[in-house]
């Protein structure tokens, strides 16, 4: 069983610390040689992370600080907060279906002694 932390979350493999650090590297090599195209690779070696990994942290470092499009990292957290709550409400009115065709069942069965 994977441990959690105080939140619930499983941990990650690399701490926020991390992540945030190396994207500014990447982002501040790229300030004073923007044509450099191994910037990640030379980072992500030196750091001992995987090239896609710290390409995703950049990217989203890029979209949370408003320079590209998508979901920021809070929209992304109450994106999932929300569909875990639609998913919960979803649930627990399916449940309310089931008892009200169950006290329905019962009571035509005590009214008319079968199933309607």
């Amino acid at each position: 069983m994977v441990d959690k932390d105080k939140k619930g979350r499983v941990p990650t493999r690399y701490p926020d610390e991390l992540k945030e650090r190396a994207a500014r590297m990447v982002q501040t090599l790229r300030q004073v040689d923007p044509a450099d195209n191994g910037v990640i690779t030379r980072v992500s070696r030196q750091l001992g992370v995987g090239t896609e990994s710290l390409r995703q942290w950049v990217k989203q470092a890029e979209v949370d600080a408003g320079v590209r499009g998508g979901l920021t990292t809070d929209e992304q957290r109450e994106l999932i907060k929300l569909r875990k709550e639609n998913f919960e409400l979803r649930r627990a009115r399916s449940w309310r279906r089931v008892r009200v065709l169950l006290v329905v069942g019962r009571r035509a069965m005590h009214l008319y002694g079968r199933l309607v």
